[in-house]
């Protein structure tokens, strides 16, 4: 019974994504917890070159990449500088969670901001997102970039609150060390658009 509710536990916070404290060898994220919500804050260095590195996170087609434990990832809509997606996590063939987020970019701060549109799951035991919202951005210097992670989230409160928190602590620190790792074997190698130019982001 504790490892099927861990294994949902994990689920459901891959999508949020992010979820600790603490930091472990170049890898620096806070945590900081108020009743049924958070904020967290991450961010790593990179040798890498910063349009890349906004390419990566934006970009529709790379998410799948850096978010394996999604079955779905669907395009809704878009515009231009945003669009709207589709996360559909699934286990054991009983448990679903959706959330729909809109993800917008800013070029001239090398920034992604994001925000939940709607979330649900099929199992009323799972504490729900009330609301999230953050942003990804790349800050580059003469040596390296530094990517920055910030996000805001309020759940509904219960008795599994806790528990759902510490369970994916884990999982969310897996996330930022392979959206790093990711990174680090992608950029440089990417080709940014179909003209091979710099400084599009589409």
């Amino acid at each position: 019974m504790i490892i099927w509710f861990k294994s949902i536990f994990i689920a459901v916070l891959s999508s949020i994504p992010l979820l600790s404290y603490g930091d472990e060898n170049d890898l620096d994220y806070r945590f900081t917890q108020a009743d049924s919500s958070y904020t967290f804050y991450g961010s790593f260095k990179v040798k890498a070159d910063p349009d890349c590195l906004i390419h990566l996170i934006y970009n529709f087609d790379h998410i799948s990449d850096y978010s394996s434990a999604a079955e779905f990832i669907e395009l809704i809509r878009e515009g231009n500088d945003w669009y709207e997606i589709t996360y559909t996590y699934r286990q054991y063939l009983f448990f679903e969670h959706q959330s729909t987020w809109r993800r917008t970019l800013n070029r001239k701060k090398h920034k992604v901001d994001f925000i939940m549109i709607s979330n649900n799951n099929n199992l009323s035991m799972i504490p729900e997102m009330v609301s999230s919202s953050g942003y990804y951005q790349v800050k580059p210097n003469e040596e390296y970039c530094q990517v920055l992670y910030f996000q805001a989230c309020t759940l509904t409160p219960g008795i599994l609150l806790d528990a759902y928190m510490k369970a994916g602590k884990d999982a969310a620190i897996n996330f930022l060390r392979e959206f790093k790792e990711f990174i680090e074997k992608n950029c440089g190698h990417l080709d940014i658009n179909s003209t091979g130019k710099k400084g599009s982001y589409d």
